[in-house]
């Protein structure tokens, strides 16, 4: 799970690069990792291009260290606070249960 501060909700490298650049980048991600989670997912449709940050409260930047390929269930496990503000708890719930799949969990160690 990432947590992303407030103010960056809602950027992200794709919106700032150019369509083609982005696809470029996106595209040598799907050809490193083939399948992520061990989904299949014919021509890599529906994986999300996940930027990979980290961030400095003090100088308030953040710093780009990699991008890696992520299934919608995944993404939604990684950006748990967004499931929330989007979905509310019928998505975080969703979240949840794939974290718990991921890990060989039960939903109640999922939640602790």
């Amino acid at each position: 799970m990432e947590l992303v501060p407030r103010p960056l909700w809602g950027r992200n490298l794709r919106d700032a690069l150019p369509r083609s650049e982005w696809q470029r980048l996106r595209r040598r991600a799907l050809y490193q990792v083939g399948e992520p989670c061990g989904l299949h997912v014919p021509g890599g449709r529906n994986l999300i291009c996940h930027e990979q940050c980290t961030y400095d409260n003090a100088t308030r930047t953040q710093t780009l260290i990699g991008v890696e390929i992520h299934c919608r269930g995944c993404d939604l496990v990684t950006h748990l606070g967004r499931a929330g503000v989007v979905g509310g708890p019928l998505l975080v719930g969703r979240a949840l249960r794939r974290l718990a799949k991921l890990n060989g969990w039960t939903p109640v160690e999922a939640l602790v």
